[in-house]
């Protein structure tokens, strides 16, 4: 595939319902403590691409697990796949009980409507159309996503009165995390997503 469908794809993978709902009501209150986590998943990513794309890409291997059967047998191999499978049923679980919460309180659809008409035609795409048809339609996701954003950030920069107005109105807790919790339990969270998301 092209590297940029394969991006498209990836950035929106960790994407989810739970983005905007949990993380933006987070984000709402607590403001810069929510960016700073947010802008070091890219910075783990990056370091992440610096030590391992070069690496990767000289094995001439697609996935990441036919490296694990390279490397350590297919045993491992079968571990970490099927490994993955009740985690996966989980985040999935998850978003689709997400955007179940959206719709139903927008919509007046109900949760359980949702979620399994969602399931149930993401699970046809995937099977039906493969990684390609997958692709494609995160890719039209982010098409949709990334102008939507932006211009919602105008208008809401704009409403306050630019970025300085946006500033001054932030609350004292947006420059003192101390206020939202204990600093060392803050920064002690913040090194170790970091480390996670580094080795994930």
């Amino acid at each position: 595939m092209l590297w940029w469908m394969v991006g498209a794809t990836t950035f929106m993978s960790f994407i989810s319902a739970v983005t905007y709902t949990g993380a933006a009501g987070k984000a709402y209150e607590t403001g810069t403590f929510v960016f700073t986590v947010y802008m070091a998943n890219g910075v783990g990513f990056f370091i992440s691409f610096l030590y391992f794309s070069k690496r990767f890409r000289q094995s001439r291997l697609v996935t990441a697990i036919e490296l694990v059967r390279e490397r350590f047998g297919r045993v491992n191999e079968q571990f970490f796949t099927w490994l993955v499978v009740p985690f996966g049923v989980i985040h999935g679980g998850v978003w689709l009980y997400g955007l179940g919460i959206i719709v139903s309180t927008v919509f007046g659809v109900s949760m359980e409507m949702t979620v399994l008409a969602v399931g149930i035609t993401v699970l046809i795409i995937s099977l039906i159309g493969g990684s390609w048809a997958v692709v494609a339609s995160d890719f039209m996701q982010l098409i949709i996503m990334i102008p939507v954003a932006i211009i919602l950030a105008f208008l809401s920069l704009k409403q306050v009165g630019g970025i300085s107005g946006f500033v001054e109105k932030l609350p004292s807790h947006q420059y003192n995390w101390s206020e939202l919790a204990d600093s060392k339990i803050v920064w002690l969270w913040f090194i170790a997503s970091f480390c996670h998301l580094k080795l994930y």
